[in-house]
């Protein structure tokens, strides 16, 4: 797992590693920051004074193994895109950043179904055949001027009939915006609902 350098920037912060069967932390090393994970290594770089280091780190021990050089990381990047190539049908979403007053199609339809002055941040769509998949935060009755408390909510509208056919919850309680929260692999739709439970919702049940 990565942290983020601030709740409003997508940097990556730190890096935790956990056991999946336990669920117990096996080590974190918050100096570093995550690029890829890849054959039981985590690659990753951490700023120092003569500038950017990037090192290999066994992922059971977290022990750094070895420097890895800029040129190095570069091919690596290469080899791993020519390998996960049946990862091609992965799409992530789309922000639009001003519902409320954007023109396109996607705006519009999005306006009929969530409460644009509710809104806070950008609203992030994919849209998959028929299907226009939106994620929205809106503040909830606990925000305030002080503390922003939102709701983050994930609809599936068919467009053929003008309807929702999927709609959750996928956080309560939330105190800011996230890029990425879902995506779509293939017919699956993906979320972690609540911050702790994957969910995949297979879109040809509802296409």
């Amino acid at each position: 797992l990565h942290k983020y350098a601030t709740p409003s920037m997508p940097e990556h912060k730190g890096i935790v590693a956990v056991d999946i069967e336990s669920g117990k932390q096996l080590w974190t090393k918050e100096e570093l920051k995550f690029e890829f994970a890849e054959r039981g290594c985590v690659y990753a770089s951490g700023n120092t004074i003569r500038g950017i280091r990037y090192v290999q780190v066994d992922a059971r021990t977290g022990a750094i193994a070895n420097e890895v050089s800029s040129e190095e990381m570069v091919i690596l990047h290469r080899t791993l895109g020519s390998e996960f190539k049946e990862i091609e049908d992965l799409v992530l979403p789309t922000p639009i950043f001003d519902v409320a007053a954007d023109l396109s199609g996607q705006a519009v339809a999005m306006r009929e179904f969530c409460d644009v002055n509710a809104l806070t941040g950008p609203v992030e769509f994919i849209e998959r055949n028929n299907l226009l998949i939106f994620n929205y935060y809106e503040r909830t009755s606990l925000s305030s001027e002080e503390h922003l408390k939102t709701k983050n909510i994930l609809k599936v509208l068919d467009r053929e009939n003008g309807t929702i056919v999927f709609d959750a919850t996928v956080n309560s309680n939330s105190s800011s915006a996230v890029p990425d929260t879902f995506f779509v692999l293939r017919d699956l739709l993906m979320y972690i609902h609540e911050s702790t439970t994957l969910t995949a919702v297979d879109l040809a049940n509802h296409a």
